[in-house]
């Protein structure tokens, strides 16, 4: 996804999205995949194709993932098995 005159591009310049492909992609192909992924709202700055490499590369992880999202049809499409839904009461003092 990354065009060969893009290459010598510096990371600074990728966008979200292709800052998130550059990651996943670097971590899959080494040695050192992690046994987990932590998620923050992964989906908010990915554009259409970059949000479709996500959803295939979280689907064949082998590893624990813990997404904290909003967008519910991406964690219903990566097949996420277990949610803890939190809400927070009008009447909590923080």
């Amino acid at each position: 996804m990354f065009p060969k005159e893009t290459w010598s591009n510096n990371c600074q310049t990728l966008s979200g999205g292709e800052r998130m492909r550059l990651y996943l992609c670097c971590l899959m192909i080494s040695n050192h995949v992690p046994d987990m992924f932590i998620f923050d709202e992964p989906t908010n700055t990915l554009d259409l194709s970059s949000l479709s490499i996500l959803t295939n590369t979280i689907k064949s992880y082998q590893g624990t993932i813990l997404v904290i999202s909003h967008d519910k049809h991406f964690i219903t499409e990566i097949g996420i098995t277990k949610n803890i839904e939190l809400k927070i009461s009008s009447k909590s003092t923080l």
